[in-house]
C-alpha cells in the first residue's frame, strides 16, 4: 500500500513565487526608503540654510542698530537663538533638574551652566553685550 504524497513540486513552485513577490515588495520598499532619506537630507539642508540666512539677516539688523516699535533691537524675538526661546529652554531644563535626586540635580545644573554660558555660544555672547 502506497500512501499518496502531496505534490511537492507544486508546493515548492508556490513558495518560490511567494518568495519572489516578497523580494519584489522588499525592493520597492527599499527604493521608497532611499527616496525618503534623500528628501529628508534635502529638507535638513534647507532648514539649515534658512536658519543661517535668518541669523545673518538678524545680525545685519542688529549691527545696523535698527530698532523696532518696542524700542528693543530687532532680531531679539527671531530664530533659534531668540532670547525668549533660550529662556524657555533654560527654565524647562531647570524645572526638570529640580525634580531629580540631589546628585542628578547637581549634574544637570552643571551641564546647563556649561551649555548656556554666554562665553560658550558666540551668538549668546553677542546677545549678552546688547
Amino acid at each position: 500500500m502506497r500512501k499518496s504524497l502531496p505534490d511537492f513540486s507544486s508546493c515548492r513552485d508556490e513558495a518560490y513565487a511567494e518568495l519572489a513577490t516578497a523580494y519584489s515588495d522588499m525592493d520597492t520598499l527599499q527604493a521608497t526608503l532611499a527616496d525618503s532619506a534623500t528628501y529628508v537630507r534635502y529638507l535638513r539642508k534647507r532648514v539649515l540654510e534658512l536658519e543661517l540666512e535668518q541669523s545673518r539677516h538678524s545680525a545685519a539688523r542688529t549691527m545696523s542698530g535698527q530698532q523696532d516699535e518696542g524700542g528693543s533691537l530687532t532680531g531679539q524675538q527671531d530664530g533659534v537663538f531668540s532670547s525668549v526661546r533660550i529662556k524657555a529652554a533654560i527654565v524647562k531644563a531647570v524645572q526638570e533638574a529640580c525634580a531629580c535626586q540631589e546628585e542628578e540635580r547637581r549634574r544637570r545644573l552643571r551641564q546647563l551652566q556649561l551649555r548656556w554660558h554666554p562665553g560658550e555660544i558666540r551668538v549668546l555672547l553677542l546677545r549678552a553685550e546688547i
